[in-house]
């Protein structure tokens, strides 16, 4: 029994340590929420300056996307089983956890 539970352990270790999101991952990752979040932005609602960059990003989503990137702070670290990004940007922050090829965030973004 124990040494199946072992074996078990062992297994989900090494699972986990060749499944790590990688620092290209983490931006991937980061590039998807973003262009969701620009997705589900409503233009009708917004107005002035936010209207104007709303509609800049909805013609050219992928540099839109490459800009918001470009302006965010992400510092990532290999913990050797999951891998730790640090988020921080336009006021607000985020604690991601990477393990068997996706990204958590327990507490998702949170205004500083």
């Amino acid at each position: 029994m124990y040494k199946f539970l072992a074996g078990m352990l062992v297994m989900a270790a090494l699972g986990a340590y060749f499944t790590k999101p990688t620092k290209d991952d983490a931006y991937e990752e980061i590039a998807h929420l973003t262009r969701v979040n620009l997705e589900q932005q409503k233009l009708h609602e917004a107005q002035g300056v936010r209207a104007a960059a709303l509609l800049a990003c909805r013609l050219s989503p992928q540099s839109c996307i490459e800009l918001l990137i470009s302006g965010l702070d992400l510092d990532y670290q290999d913990r050797h089983l999951y891998a730790k990004i640090d988020l921080e940007g336009f006021g607000m922050s985020a604690n991601c956890y990477g393990l068997y090829t996706k990204f958590y965030c327990p507490n998702g973004l949170v205004k500083e």
